[in-house]
């Protein structure tokens, strides 16, 4: 009866453990619970039966270790999602070096009075005019009935100037110094609220800006590459408690089994006695 009444208090434990953290799903309810092992304890005290304490610290550790090799599961999927997503990015970063290394030799120099500028049909010496026939070219585009259009308005610096608009991404105009990774966006209040060379000198600051985005995406890429060399290093590493955890295991299940009362042999059914049967009677 007092072994019966210290079960029934230690299942109580265990619910309310789970409960105050949280740990109740539904109408499930662990086995064992943090607070619950105080009162297997107590109970292995009581029936001074060690195998029972002994119980309570091989299924906390073993609990312990399962959560530690999930999470080391985890980590290696991050590993390898690291790996992919830093090795795109380096490949896309060396690219993009390549190819402002490319429009750097490409590149015409505009500087003070070398400028000169192709908007149109009209080649322009002075950035103020070229800047007017710019704005009139973007405001064309905004007036354009369809919704994707793209076309060459001009030519600067080395590099046509293809202007694009997409208004399902917003009312405004991208103009592409093509064959270079450069791009300068155009919003109305752009050309209402700046002055017409404003417009021309933010697209020969793009040009001078080439070296520095050349070196700032081979360094980009430098890092990324570090990053997936220190991820590839990572994958496939062992979890470092395996031995420990088998080892756990396996005298978890020994413990059940001796705890595990031994079922009582059913007894042999008998068969029922057998009544010899009268035979006829002889005459005599």
């Amino acid at each position: 009866m007092r072994v019966r009444r210290r079960q029934t208090v230690e299942r109580k434990a265990t619910f309310i453990a789970q409960v105050t953290n949280g740990r109740v799903d539904g109408r499930h309810v662990d086995d064992i619970g943090d607070q619950a092992l105080s009162y297997a304890e107590v109970k292995a005290l009581a029936t001074g039966n060690p195998l029972i304490m002994e119980k309570a610290g091989v299924d906390a550790e073993v609990a312990k270790l399962t959560r530690l090799r999930g999470a080391h599961r985890k980590d290696q999927q991050r590993l390898g999602r690291t790996l992919e997503a830093t090795a795109t990015r380096a490949t896309g970063k060396e690219h993009l070096a390549d190819q402002c290394e490319r429009a750097i030799a490409q590149r015409v120099d505009t500087r003070a009075d070398k400028f000169t500028m192709q908007v149109g049909q009209h080649r322009f010496d002075d950035r103020t005019e070229a800047g007017a026939q710019l704005h009139a070219e973007i405001h064309r585009l905004f007036t354009h009935p369809r919704e994707q259009h793209v076309e060459r308005i001009g030519h600067l610096g080395g590099f046509d100037l293809e202007a694009r608009i997409d208004r399902r991404r917003g009312d405004e105009v991208v103009v592409a110094l093509a064959g270079s990774p450069l791009t300068v966006a155009f919003e109305r209040a752009d050309l209402r609220d700046t002055e017409p060379h404003a417009a021309v000198t933010r697209l020969e600051r793009k040009l001078r800006s080439l070296e520095h985005l050349r070196d700032q995406a081979r360094t980009d890429a430098t890092d990324a590459r570090h990053e997936a060399s220190q991820a590839q290093a990572r994958i496939g590493t062992p979890f470092e408690h395996t031995d420990r955890l088998n080892t756990l295991t396996t005298r978890q299940a020994q413990i059940a089994a001796e705890l595990t009362p031994p079922e009582a042999t059913p007894a042999t059914p008998q068969p029922p006695p057998i009544t010899p049967s009268p035979g006829p009677e002889l005459a005599l």
